[in-house]
């Protein structure tokens, strides 16, 4: 479903990964690495993915305790710094104080 080319479908996927993980732990490695290459998702506009970019950001967040994979997904934020879209970059940089990097 994240490759179906649209925002709304891919964002709810995105956005309900983090409850499924939170009742289903065993799925964390599967959905964390589907969500990752993110910048592979068809999407309609680079706008699009910056908003996408943002949710999981939040969902990352939500489930981040139990990730296996901290280092790419705190890799994955950190590119996010630079965002255009001030919702994502604000994203990343609360992300990464409370997970990551605290001098961002």
């Amino acid at each position: 479903m994240l490759y179906e080319g649209s925002l709304i479908t891919a964002n709810q996927v995105v956005v309900g990964s983090a409850f499924v993980v939170k009742s289903k732990p065993y799925f964390e490695e599967k959905i964390t690495k589907d969500i990752l290459p993110l910048e592979k998702f068809p999407l309609p506009t680079k706008e699009c993915r910056n908003i996408l970019k943002g949710k999981a950001i939040t969902a990352f967040d939500k489930y981040f305790d139990q990730i296996k994979s901290k280092n790419e997904v705190i890799d994955f934020v950190k590119k996010e710094l630079k965002n255009t879209r001030n919702a994502t970059k604000n994203k990343a940089v609360k992300f990464l104080r409370k997970w990551g990097d605290k001098q961002v």
